[in-house]
């Protein structure tokens, strides 16, 4: 190579290095509107406006969902004589107290058949005090298929609630007395979703915990109303038959649980609230024993014992449940610090090489020195590292094992990928420096390298420069092909924090699977 562009073998190809760095551009340019034109179609242009809204408010929190979906009804309700019954049922979920019912009694009249909404509205009656309505909607529920143990367990609750007398009591058990002895599975509605999204992340997981919760919290309160009752009922002479009604209410607490074949997934509150009938049950029945000098069942308070462990477990994992989401949270956040610093890195690089370039005034003649074959591999090597990185961080962090080097991976993540791109932008540029002169003529050593140690500073600014945006370039890339490939994997953007495994629901996995392997032994 020669100092002066119009002397000396072999020349610089200026028109190539042009063309290269103008691909490059271009490269990095349509991948940037190629993500960002999938994500704005598949948020905006996929389905109608009604459907985007509707689907966007899903993943949102119930304040923000709330006006998004009155839009979406309002819409409706002008361009059809009839909305459709989900946006009415959603709209219905996330509604105000005061407009609650009402707006669950405009989704019936629009789906009456929907036995998810029917068992939601059922539930809601019944917090309010409505328990005959609240009745008819979950014998609704338990007449349409498919065949399900939930309704009638329901029914039963509605109808315990309604009034205190024996013979409602009677009717009550006699509900819960033919569906213990059904082989029907025990099957929990599932909320409200849309087929675009994912089901295994956190924002999925919360509707189902919130819907189990409210739906084993209306039985779990009637199962106390029935013992209430038993108290002030209980006498010498019906004691013996007061305990087998316990027994039927013992019966139903085991099927909650959700552990037989062809059941539900037991959700962690579906869980609390079945022991806590069981315990319940026990406790009533030990005090039938002292109050009337029935027979004491040792077994019974081995029992009861067991059930206070296992609900003592269960407390203490929800008091650590906000600092889990908070700990899982930050795990999310990971792959983005990293993005950030890299970012933050790459910039202050380039920016102190273009004032280093500012300040030295280069002249037009001076050769334009190519990235040889060594510097784009190692751009390749390491951007190629940067991206596996990020691209298997989700599925470390969706896990519920704890990582004593989480943190230290970062840090390695960032030395590796980000520390050593860096330092090869200051030793690349110079050892091609180094070959450059060694290939230069002597006399334009002497007249341009010896004596003017600013066009050697130059030159290597050039070079450096060049590999810099290369590496803002090459970031971009990695960004682009981690969004579009955690989309692909995990069918949602790694920003959708919503749609994502956090681990938190590993965690909660973990501990339904250590009680049901403990009730087993029961």
């Amino acid at each position: 190579m020669s100092v002066n562009p119009l002397q000396g073998i072999p020349r610089c190809d200026h028109t190539k290095l042009r063309r290269s760095q103008r691909a490059f551009r271009m490269t990095v340019t349509l991948l940037l509107v190629l993500t960002a034109a999938w994500w704005f179609s598949e948020s905006y242009l996929r389905y109608d406006h009604s459907e985007t809204q509707y689907r966007m408010a899903l993943t949102l929190q119930r304040a923000q969902a709330r006006p998004i979906l009155r839009t979406v009804v309002e819409r409706e309700s002008k361009e059809k004589d009839t909305p459709s019954a989900l946006y009415l049922e959603a709209l219905a979920e996330v509604e105000e107290a005061e407009k609650l019912l009402p707006a669950y009694a405009r989704a019936y009249q629009s789906n009456p058949k929907s036995e998810s909404l029917l068992i939601n509205y059922g539930c809601h009656l019944y917090e309010m005090g409505q328990y005959g309505e609240a009745r008819e909607r979950f014998r609704e529920a338990g007449i349409n298929p498919p065949r399900n143990l939930l309704p009638r367990y329901l029914e039963s609750a509605a109808l315990l609630a309604s009034s205190e007398g024996k013979e409602e009591r009677s009717n009550a058990l006699a509900l819960i007395a033919r569906a213990n002895a059904s082989g029907d599975p025990l099957l929990v509605p599932e909320p409200l979703w849309h087929d675009s999204l994912p089901r295994h992340g956190k924002g999925y997981l919360h509707k189902y915990y919130m819907t189990a919760d409210r739906i084993f919290e209306t039985i779990h309160n009637s199962a106390l109303l029935f013992c209430a009752a038993l108290d002030r009922e209980a006498t010498q002479e019906n004691a013996a038959e007061l305990n087998s009604h316990l027994e039927k209410i013992e019966a139903m607490s085991m099927r909650l649980l959700g552990m037989n074949k062809g059941d539900s997934p037991p959700a962690l509150r579906q869980l609390e609230h079945a022991l806590q009938i069981q315990l319940a049950v026990h406790q009533q029945r030990g005090r039938l024993a002292d109050n009337f000098g029935l027979p004491a069942e040792p077994e019974y308070a081995e029992r009861s014992q067991k059930l206070l462990n296992l609900l003592k477990e269960l407390d203490q994992f929800n008091a650590s449940g906000d600092a889990l989401a908070q700990k899982y949270a930050r795990r999310l956040l990971i792959p983005f610090v990293l993005i950030l610093e890299s970012v933050v890195l790459f910039t202050l690089f380039y920016f102190a090489l273009l004032l280093l370039r500012r300040f030295l005034k280069p002249c037009t003649h001076l050769p334009f020195l190519p990235v040889t074959g060594t510097g784009k591999k190692l751009l390749f090597t390491g951007f190629t590292a940067l991206f596996l990185l990020l691209l298997l961080m989700p599925a470390l962090y969706s896990t519920n094992r704890e990582y004593v080097w989480e943190y230290p991976m970062q840090l390695l993540g960032e030395i590796l990928c980000v520390g050593l791109l860096l330092f090869f932008g200051i030793y690349y540029p110079l050892s091609t420096l180094r070959a450059f002169l060694k290939d230069a003529r002597r006399h334009e050593l002497q007249e341009a390298w010896v004596e003017q140690k600013r066009l050697q500073l130059s030159i290597f600014s050039c070079l450096a420069l060049r590999y810099a945006g290369f590496l803002l370039g090459g970031l971009i890339i990695c960004v682009c092909l981690w969004l579009n490939f955690t989309r692909i994997f995990y069918s949602a953007y790694p920003f959708q924090s919503a749609l994502l495994p956090s681990g938190l629901e590993a965690d909660i996995g973990a501990l339904v699977n250590s009680i049901k392997d403990q009730l087993k032994n029961f």
